[in-house]
């Protein structure tokens, strides 16, 4: 889709960030979250337009953008599970990354 909107933005006068979002909002509908950055002095708008073909195109953006697809967040957790209580989760909010204190024990209700 982004491919065909960079053939067709001269025409309407858009802008190359809406074709690059909407490959990056079909991806993520596919569930296939992109971690890759396009790489410097590449403009996916010109790699388009320069292409006549989609297949062209998509060979010369496949290389990066298909490198790092982030894992499904389906394996992970459910939130629910990870933090059962609502002084878990205050915890997880107020979690300090700078600090070394990352032994205490939350399941402790002592206190």
């Amino acid at each position: 889709m982004g491919y065909y909107w960079y053939q067709f933005m001269p025409l309407t006068r858009g802008s190359a960030m809406v074709g690059i979002i909407s490959i990056l909002g079909l991806s993520l509908a596919a569930d296939m979250e992109t971690l890759s950055l396009i790489p410097k002095d590449t403009q996916v708008d010109w790699e388009a337009i320069l292409n006549p073909r989609f297949k062209h195109f998509n060979d010369s953006v496949s290389p990066w953008f298909y490198r790092k697809v982030a894992p499904s967040p389906w394996h992970l957790p459910r939130v629910s599970e990870a933090l059962p209580t609502t002084r878990h989760v205050i915890a997880a909010l107020s979690y300090d990354l700078e600090s070394d204190d990352d032994e205490k024990d939350y399941d402790n209700d002592d206190d």
